[in-house]
């Protein structure tokens, strides 16, 4: 409980009795409020944490509960060996000032921020970078002036800004399911997926749905159909969907469709028959549609489409084959390794 929360039902009360005349005196009503917010002064909620030129380091399980403020151009470096939640937003005193450093080197880590990473799209952190053998998941918009992912990047909600985009060879981008179909994940000036790196779409992102990638300027730093090239080996396809990335006539959008897979395709690429291939289609149909009570469903499917099994397919199969007699036991058919958003 805070002191604005203490102290504000006393005050009300001293208001409306002095308004019903139930004190001697306005006077004396004014008295006993105002000594009320002098034993409870708003100066005592506390804010964020400043980090100044000499940055700071966060190790601890969880971070300021008022998040952090950059009062200079400083670094906060994020290299806990466990998983770290980061409640309050981190931002700055001065527009693109500050670099936030994922570092924590520990297979398996996450550092996970429940609110914004920078104020707004013009007044950006001025970097944000996630270092190999480390993941960040962000619950909540990421503004950066640069954006680079050497590990595991995970955004769960559209309207972010990464004015250069760059994914490293290793690195994995992921976007979570409210990033949903017409919806804009990035406000981009420039993009680059590496040679290695990999994009995984939505969970539920099916068939003809089409989500905005970039908008802004579709540019490698060289031109628009590097950019676009790029982007299309970093597309991770899944055993139900394919993507197909585009950019639009004026290269100021970059777009990925979902086109389903036919039930043979989906067969043929897992190593099932025909029937277990529609079961495991409509099992992936059922989740989505129930999935204000089956939230544990998607999240098997989600870690199919974005783990390891994208290349190798196994685990899509064994959940598939289990699918077909029963299609409600979707959800402890797989372990869950970790906490998609």
């Amino acid at each position: 409980v805070t002191g604005v929360q203490t102290c504000a039902l006393p005050i009300y009360k001293g208001i409306k009795l002095m308004s019903n005349k139930k004190f001697l005196s306005k006077k004396l009503a004014f008295f006993l409020t105002t000594s009320i917010i002098s034993l409870y002064p708003l100066s005592s909620v506390a804010g964020p944490t400043a980090v100044g030129a000499g940055g700071a380091t966060v190790t601890a399980a969880t971070g300021a509960t008022d998040g952090y403020n950059f009062s200079a151009d400083g670094t906060l470096t994020i290299s806990g060996t466990v998983d770290q939640t980061f409640p309050g937003a981190i931002t700055n005193t001065t527009a693109s000032h500050g670099s936030v450093d994922i570092n924590q080197n520990t297979a398996g880590v996450v550092a996970t921020f429940n609110n914004t990473v920078g104020e707004s799209a013009t007044d950006r952190v001025k970097v944000l970078k996630v270092y190999a053998n480390s993941a960040g998941l962000f619950n909540a918009a990421v503004h950066a002036l640069t954006l680079t992912n050497n590990g595991e990047s995970f955004f769960s909600v559209d309207g972010n800004t990464a004015t250069t985009f760059t994914a490293a060879d290793g690195a994995r981008v992921m976007l979570g399911r409210n990033i949903i179909n017409g919806e804009t994940a990035f406000t981009s000036t420039s993009q680059t997926f590496t040679s290695g790196s990999k994009l995984n779409m939505p969970v539920n992102m099916t068939d003809g749905h089409v989500i905005t990638l970039f908008s802004g300027t579709i540019t490698d730093g060289t031109n628009a159909a590097g950019s676009l090239n790029k982007t299309t080996a970093a597309l991770q396809n899944t055993s139900l969907f394919t993507y197909t990335a585009e950019n639009n006539g004026g290269a100021t959008a970059q777009t990925i469709t979902a086109t389903a897979r036919s039930a043979s395709d989906v067969g043929s690429t897992l190593g099932i028959n025909a029937n277990k291939a529609k079961a495991f289609i409509q099992a992936h149909a059922a989740a989505l549609a129930n999935s204000d009570n089956d939230d544990g469903a998607i999240s098997a499917f989600e870690d199919l489409f974005t783990e390891a099994f994208d290349t190798t397919k196994t685990e899509d199969s064994k959940l598939a084959k289990q699918s077909s007699p029963q299609t409600d036991v979707i959800a402890g058919s797989t372990e869950i390794g970790r906490a998609h958003v």
